[in-house]
This record gives structure tokens, C-alpha cells and sequence, in this order.
């Protein structure tokens, strides 16, 4: 599993939901009104995973090049699986986000702001 995505989920807005996606491979954001899961059944192989945190305690005041997955260990961020494709473990999702060294926190504040 060598993709990775990261997601803003503004669903609880009032006026619309909407997700915004970083396709990490591609350099590429968008825009979204399509569900995580609907995007998530787009993938060959994919999951759905949310970081059991608050950005502005954990992630606002980081610096921008720190990886993403060095401050998940760091701060003992869980990361938990929500939802994912037949064949794909909780394991080997948490596993492919903690070994991932390209996503950046500059991509998290990309994405949130």
C-alpha cells in the first residue's frame, strides 16, 4: 500500500460537507463532496483512518518539514482505521502510515487551512 492521501473532512460544516484531498504522489489537492467511503471504494486497495487528535494541540505549531509520521510517534498519536477495502488489515494500514516518510506536516496545514 504505497499511496497515501491526506483528507480534511469538513462534514460537519453547515452549509455543505466536503473533503479535501492531497493525493501525496501526485502533488495534487481538490476539493470533494464525495464521501470518504465512496472514495476510499475508488481505490484498488484502500482505508479510511482518522488521527485521534486535535490539530491546533498537536499539529498547528509544529514545523512545516517535520514528517508526518515522526510527530505520530513522537506525540503517541492513535491512528484508527474507520473503514477499508476487503483484504486490507488495520495492521497494514497503520504500518503503511507510520513507515511513511513523504507526507509532511506542510501538507496537513496545506489541507486544514
Amino acid at each position: 500500500m504505497s499511496e497515501l492521501a491526506v483528507v480534511f473532512d469538513g462534514a460537519g460544516v453547515l452549509y455543505a460537507p466536503f473533503r479535501i484531498i492531497k493525493d501525496m504522489e501526485r502533488g495534487v489537492t481538490k476539493r470533494s463532496r464525495v464521501s470518504g467511503i465512496t472514495c476510499t471504494d475508488r481505490l484498488k486497495r484502500g482505508a479510511m483512518t482518522i488521527l485521534k487528535t486535535r490539530y491546533e494541540e498537536t499539529m498547528e505549531k509544529e514545523e512545516r518539514t517535520k514528517i508526518l509520521s515522526d510527530l505520530l510517534r513522537e506525540k503517541k498519536i492513535e491512528n484508527k482505521v474507520i473503514y477499508k477495502k476487503k483484504g486490507v488489515s488495520d495492521r497494514e494500514v497503520v504500518e503503511a502510515i507510520l513507515m511513511d516518510k513523504n507526507v509532511r506536516l506542510e501538507d496537513v496545514h496545506e489541507i486544514v487551512s
